[in-house]
């Protein structure tokens, strides 16, 4: 289901349904001035496959590397880092270090207003991570589980304790690929 500026959407939960309409003032995904200074519609970049997940929350396979160098420049929201934590059904604690701080560091900016560029960017590239892992599973739930399990390809190592640096979510998308493609490892 692909979430467009101007639509609204109707998400069931429990039976209840409830409408969404996206605040573009809000989001990161709003227009804004591009490289070249000409508009650019953000919309259009993350208009790929969305899932639902709890709460609501949906993510994007398609996030271009200019969208994501000019968003990690600008800077991220501090709730980001919490709400691509629960994309990734991680605690606190292992969100802190795929982020290379401390609990403590992670909280404190968290509940601040912008973030820093390496960390926006990092959160950026997990966010895009999750996506791609969503699209390829069809299910988040199944997704997360495969990050917690031991692969012989990766030196009995579980996806997520490479995560924390940008080789190691490299290296992820690459085995999703793969999985994806249906490439035998």
């Amino acid at each position: 289901m692909a979430i467009s500026k101007n639509k609204a959407i109707s998400v069931g939960s429990k039976g209840t349904k409830a409408s969404y309409k996206p605040d573009s003032s809000k989001s990161i995904y709003n227009t804004s001035k591009g490289l070249t200074g000409t508009k650019v519609n953000r919309s259009a970049i993350y208009d790929g496959p969305r899932l639902k997940l709890p709460h609501g929350h949906g993510f994007s396979t398609k996030i271009s590397p200019l969208h994501l160098i000019n968003c990690s420049r600008q800077g991220l929201d501090g709730s980001e880092a919490d709400r691509i934590a629960s994309l990734l059904r991680v605690s606190d604690k292992e969100m802190a270090r795929l982020l290379n701080q401390s609990v403590a560091t992670f909280h404190r900016r968290s509940k601040s207003g912008r973030l820093d560029a390496a960390t926006s960017e990092r959160l950026l590239m997990l966010e895009r991570l999750a996506g791609h892992g969503g699209a390829v599973f069809q299910d988040a739930g199944k997704f997360t589980r495969w990050l917690r399990r031991p692969l012989r390809l990766l030196g009995d190592h579980e996806p997520l304790d490479l995560m924390d640096s940008p080789t190691g979510i490299l290296l992820v998308e690459d085995m999703l690929g793969r999985i994806e493609h249906g490439v035998f490892s």
